[in-house]
């Protein structure tokens, strides 16, 4: 009975997740909108590295990354250095992994936002199954959450001030980012 309720509920985040996808469009390469891109890997989210905003949009666009507290900003001196710790394949075979700022402190979800502040617990992470995402990237997943978007728009000017990013209930204006890894230069 329980494989059934496992394979269950698998059935239904799989079929949520490709119901609420954006349209991937067949690009040959992303492009970056900043002065330099990040070299991403199919196998990330481990270790020490920046966390990169990538547009939802079918050219894939590295518009930022994230702050040492979790905020989007596309000045790179402002990027933070995240700790990536993974665990590959738990009970059902999914990849966790929990992110820590060296800055700020443990990374989770304040309601639908993202943050990093000493004090938390942290969250276990997961990355976001293609067709979702950005392919051949992993993607920050929460429970059947990964696309984020800001309140205020975006992606920010560059000597704007760091905006929050939360999971999209697709009416914020702005494009709508995938978090993923990417060095810390």
């Amino acid at each position: 009975m329980a494989q059934l309720v496992q394979t269950t509920f698998a059935f239904l985040a799989l079929v949520l997740t490709l119901s609420t996808a954006a349209p991937l469009g067949l690009t040959a390469a992303s492009t970056s909108a900043l002065s330099h891109s990040s070299t991403l890997t199919q196998k990330s989210f481990s270790g020490t590295g920046q966390i990169r905003t990538l547009w939802d949009g079918s050219s894939h666009d590295d518009l930022g990354c994230l702050t040492a507290s979790g905020r989007w900003t596309t000045d790179e001196n402002l990027c933070g250095t995240f700790i990536a710790v993974r665990k590959d394949g738990d009970s059902i075979g999914a990849t966790q992994f929990t992110l820590t700022s060296k800055e700020a402190g443990p990374c989770e979800m304040s309601g639908t936002t993202f943050v990093c502040e000493k004090g938390l617990d942290g969250y276990s992470f997961g990355i976001w199954p293609f067709p979702n995402g950005v392919p051949g990237v992993e993607c920050l997943r929460y429970g059947l959450y990964g696309l984020m978007a800001s309140v205020q728009g975006g992606p920010p000017d560059v000597d704007a001030k760091p905006m929050d990013l939360k999971f999209t209930s697709y009416v914020e204006k702005g494009k709508y980012v995938w978090l993923t890894w990417g060095p810390k230069s």
